[in-house]
């Protein structure tokens, strides 16, 4: 069988992570080919490395391109203009990338094309009008909080997903009831986060470190850390917060740098950009914090876990459903829980307080269990071929 994947970004990220794990997986059983949105960046060097078959247009998410409007507010001339203009080149290129789509199916003539993000339809009229299943695999839950509002409107995008044609995959139970997903046709299926290996949990000895992993943005919560970091370094001054991760809003970048500074703290609070050597920090640090608002999966979490490192989550979305799945297979919590900033300062009190061996290694023990890339791979290829028979009958 032959599977087109449509992905929606070549930088490195959760979502291009889980992709390429997918693909290492899938193309063991399957010929795949990917469609990319540039001839550049991380994913298209991993790609080209497994000389996996690449094809190129140039599309963009299908969303309003309202970060400028959240910035600026709509009384900003400039911003209104860079707003209807960033709109109207979405339009335009998306309508190209179908045209190119078309001739790239009619190339490689794939069984069924996957996109690999929710926000993102340059696939599936296509797929409609040449009579191609289409597996839409919904990563987020999407919402103006993330300044993200589907082209044209979401209700439009509800009728997309739930047509007949369309199967959707979503990574978590969340997910699939906030869309309100089809129980009989679509499926939850958990991103695979590593190989399988029997190596005992890291416990490596903890520097005075907390972690921060993701990008530097508002919907990760990066400022209630910050905020609660300055409370915490009060009682604990040998204690340092090293913030790891890119970023492309350089407004809330220079903010959360400047209430840094203006408490004295560039000594203590470390703006670390990415870094390859995620894996040890992780082990070497007291604890990560996953304070991110409505994450959809939360690799970060997962990866933690894996290292042995004791987490603190904002009890929310992907996070909370990793927590809830963690007590529903052990009988206990796996993780520190948080909803407000005053209860993430205590939650970092505990932390710095307790070892936490039993927590870590039950967490270790149900990210080994449930998200293998061995597992993914199993319960994709299964779905592709009930989707193929169903579509074939």
């Amino acid at each position: 069988m032959k599977i087109l994947y449509i992905a929606h970004t070549t930088d490195k990220g959760g979502g291009t992570i889980a992709l390429l794990n997918l693909i290492d997986g899938i193309r063991q059983y399957h010929e795949v080919a990917v469609m990319l949105p540039s001839k550049h960046g991380w994913l298209k060097d991993e790609l080209v490395q497994r000389n996996i078959q690449c094809y190129y247009a140039h599309y963009y998410l299908s969303i309003y391109s309202l970060g400028v409007i959240f910035h600026a507010q709509w009384w900003n001339v400039k911003a209104y203009l860079q707003f209807v203009y960033g709109t109207l080149k979405k339009i335009f290129f998306n309508h190209r990338a179908h045209n190119r789509l078309r001739e790239v199916i009619a190339d490689f003539q794939p069984a069924i094309v996957h996109c690999n993000c929710g926000p993102l339809a340059i696939s599936i009229n296509v797929c409609k009008k040449i009579h191609i299943p289409h597996v839409w695999h919904l990563r987020e839950y999407q919402g103006a909080d993330f300044h993200m509002v589907f082209m044209p409107t979401t209700k439009c995008f509800m009728k997309l997903i739930h047509q007949s044609g369309n199967y959707n995959i979503s990574i978590t139970k969340g997910v699939f009831n906030h869309f309100k997903l089809r129980p009989k046709v679509d499926q939850v299926i958990y991103d695979g986060v590593f190989d399988y290996d029997a190596t005992p949990m890291p416990d490596e000895k903890r520097d005075k470190t907390i972690l921060f992993v993701g990008r530097i943005e508002e919907a990760k919560g990066v400022m209630d850390l910050i905020e609660a970091f300055i409370s915490f370094h009060q009682k604990h001054p040998d204690y340092q917060l090293k913030l790891v991760g890119g970023f492309s809003d350089i407004p809330y970048l220079n903010h959360c740098k400047s209430v840094v500074e203006r408490n004295g703290l560039n000594a203590y609070i470390e703006f670390c950009g990415e870094c390859s050597d995620i894996y040890i920090r992780m082990r070497k640090a007291k604890c990560c914090v996953v304070p991110s608002h409505f994450e959809g999966f939360g690799f970060i979490t997962a990866e933690a876990m894996l290292n042995g490192c004791l987490v603190i989550g904002r009890n929310t979305s992907g996070t909370k459903e990793q927590m809830d799945r963690g007590v529903e297979l052990t009988g206990s919590e796996i993780a520190l829980r948080f909803t407000t900033q005053k209860e993430l300062e205590h939650q970092l009190e505990v932390a710095v307080c307790n070892e936490y061996y039993d927590m870590r290694q039950r967490a270790f023990d149900v990210v080994v269990k449930s998200y293998t890339n061995t597992q993914l791979t199993s319960q994709l290829c299964r779905y592709y071929e009930w989707i193929v028979k169903r579509e074939g009958q």
